[in-house]
């Protein structure tokens, strides 16, 4: 079986009061899925919108059941489904949709990869013969925080 990945992504937000930011970063989380779906071939890398529940984010007015956010992540997790198993889309409510066209964009993609391991230091690079290749880190030399651990 293929190893799974999805990002959780929230709908679109107006812009203002910081929602642009949010927004971009729901973006950013759709661009960064369909990255790993280009990048690694054999892992399914799939992003999704859980729908507006309401949180206290979301506020009492959210329309969506909050029983049904989590539905789409669990089916895209293990499900068989062969509308399931497929890499490189956007849900909602286990239906794919359409995406903004940054987040197909090879080129966007990049950009953003480029970025990420400018700030962090790890390159995402494609999968080669021996794995996932990560460059910059070593996994053996990462601490996990004295207050994280359990």
């Amino acid at each position: 079986m293929a190893s799974r990945i999805w990002l959780t992504c929230s709908g679109s937000a107006v812009i203002g009061n910081g929602s642009q930011a949010y927004a971009d970063s729901k973006l950013f989380d759709v661009v960064l899925a369909f990255a790993v779906a280009r990048l690694w071939p054999g892992v399914l890398s799939n992003a999704l919108e859980p729908g507006w529940v309401p949180t206290r984010m979301g506020g009492p007015g959210a329309p969506d059941d909050m029983s049904q956010a989590p539905v789409t992540q669990v089916w895209l997790a293990v499900s068989n489904d062969p509308a399931a198993t497929v890499t490189g889309r956007y849900f909602y409510h286990q239906r794919p949709r359409p995406v903004h066209p940054a987040a197909t964009s090879a080129s966007v993609q990049d950009q953003l990869l480029a970025a990420c391991a400018e700030l962090t230091g790890v390159q995402l690079t494609s999968i080669g013969p021996t794995g996932v290749q990560l460059t910059g880190v070593e996994l053996t030399d990462l601490e996990v925080p004295k207050e994280t651990r359990s």
